[in-house]
């Protein structure tokens, strides 16, 4: 798949993102209710590929770079956790680092701020 037409998928991910993440983060919210995570959504990297983050309060949905969809948790300000997605480890951890501008996974993997 060509750079183009990823960023069409991310795109097209992003309009069904939407939905999802509301019915996430209504299910979610009260867990994390006192919890304050940074903000992270947009474009980023893993090896020179497009990813992509959505962001409702603590929950995100995370595109990896074969558009593949998960769904994570902030369970510290700077610290995240997938708790669901096909093909994705779950419990994976995600750390933010280096001001947020990178995001070091628990697997030694890094996504850079596109």
């Amino acid at each position: 798949m060509n750079h183009q037409n990823r960023r069409t998928a991310l795109k097209t991910v992003a309009l069904a993102a939407g939905a999802f993440l509301s019915t996430e983060a209504l299910a979610l919210e009260t867990k994390t209710s006192k919890l304050r995570p940074r903000t992270i959504p947009g474009s980023w990297k893993f090896s020179d590929q497009p990813c992509a983050i959505f962001q409702q309060g603590p929950v995100l949905l995370l595109v990896n770079e074969t558009g593949t969809l998960a769904t994570g948790q902030f369970i510290s300000s700077d610290t995240f956790k997938i708790i669901k997605g096909e093909g994705w480890g779950i419990g994976m951890t995600g750390q933010l680092i280096e001001n947020g501008k990178r995001i070091k996974w628990s697997d030694g993997a890094h996504w850079v701020q596109a």
